[in-house]
Formats: C-alpha cells, structure tokens, sequence
C-alpha cells in the first residue's frame, strides 16, 4: 500500500511539476501564416503565462515590401499595419509535451495601397449597386474582427524552449474600405461572381461577414 501511495505522490508531483514550468513564463512568437498569405505582412508578438492556466498576448504585424500587397496585378504604395490582443485559457496544463487550450482575440488593421486598372463596386446590394473603372486609385481598408479560437502549444525537445502554436477560430469581421484620389473614373456595366463573392479590392463601403482565423506561430520562452 505504501508503494501504491509512493507511485501516486510521484505522478502527481510530475504533473504539477509540468504545470509550474510555464508559469510566470514569457513566450516570443513568430506567425508564418501572414507571410504565406497576400497581402503579406511580419507578424511578431509576446504571451505571458499569468497562471498555470491563463495566458495574455499581444501581437502587430507590418509589411515591408511594396511586393507585398496585390498579387498578379500593378501596385504601389502598399502599408499594412496590424495588432492583436488575446486572453486564453489552457486546458492541459499537466501535459508536458502539448498544451491544447481556448482563446478569445480582437484585431484591427489598417491597410493602404495604390491600384491601377482594374474596377470596384459601391453598395452592395444586388439591385442598386454601380461599378467603376479606374486607370489609379487609393485603396484603404480598416478591419475589426473578434474571434473565438482553439489551438495547441506544441514544445519542442526535453528543454521545452522551443515550439510551434497552430491556432483556428471563428468569429465576427467587420471591414470598411475606401476608394479615393481615382483617376479616369467612368461608370461601367455591372459585374459580379456567378456567387455574388467580391474580393477585398473590388468592394467599397462597410461590410460585416465571418471572419476564419488561422495562425502558425513558431515561439521562444524564457
């Protein structure tokens, strides 16, 4: 009977062991998804570990590259600025090697840019909506979207320093975009999907839609 006790107390001093190695710990994290994605952006931030359970973070996200934005037509003047703030709540704070946890998110983003040839509709109701042509124009979209999400802190190796944060979620997206400072604007005939989907630089006006978050954040703690 003393062995069993013996075998219980060691088990469970392990598992607490495992919960207080994160605790207290900060948590560098690199997002590859923005850079896999256009338009492109770096995407860096910090988590801290308030308690066995609950984590705070905070990310922003920038684009350095004109090349970044627009993919298979002329831009210019491309700037992205994005940040994050997240609560979350592990689940298995006793698991050494994988800690699956939920987490609720806000984002803004603030995305400007310079487009040429191409066209862009106002309102977007089926029956009363009018598209332009343009030969330039400024772009500028302003994004609000708040998310639940599910995700996994996956530690790498016995020294647990290293990572990968593979993260999902859904929730609520509200987008505002501009079109301003055209050149050459005329009223064109309408166009649309078969699906009646626009893309982000075809659509002017405010829009709320479902958002889907994806992330894949590499991390460092310390």
């Amino acid at each position: 009977m003393k062995k069993i006790y013996l075998v219980v107390l060691v088990v469970l001093s392990g598992i607490n062991t495992f919960a207080q190695d994160t605790k207290g710990k900060t948590f560098l994290t690199f997002d590859l998804a923005p850079l896999a994605v256009p338009p492109s952006r770096i995407s860096i931030g910090v988590s801290h570990q308030i308690t066995e359970n609950v984590f705070v973070g905070a990310e922003v996200g920038k684009s350095f590259s004109e090349s970044w934005g627009r993919v298979n037509e002329k831009t210019e003047n491309y700037n992205l600025f994005q940040y994050r703030l997240e609560l979350g709540y592990i689940l298995t704070p006793e698991k050494k090697y994988v800690h699956h946890y939920l987490s609720a998110d806000f984002i803004g983003v603030n995305h400007k840019e310079t487009l040429f040839d191409s066209s862009y509709i106002v309102n977007n109701n089926q029956e009363n909506e009018q598209r332009y042509t343009y030969s330039r124009i400024d772009y500028h979209r302003t994004k609000y979207a708040f998310n639940f999400n599910y995700g996994m802190r996956i530690f790498f190796g016995h020294s647990r320093k290293l990572g990968v944060d593979p993260k999902i979620g859904l929730g609520v997206n509200n987008v505002k975009v501009d079109f301003s400072n055209a050149r050459n604007l005329k009223e064109a005939d309408r166009e649309r999907d078969i699906f009646g989907f626009s893309g982000r630089y075809s659509l002017a006006g405010k829009e709320s839609t479902v958002n889907i978050n994806f992330q894949i954040r590499f991390f460092f703690n310390f």
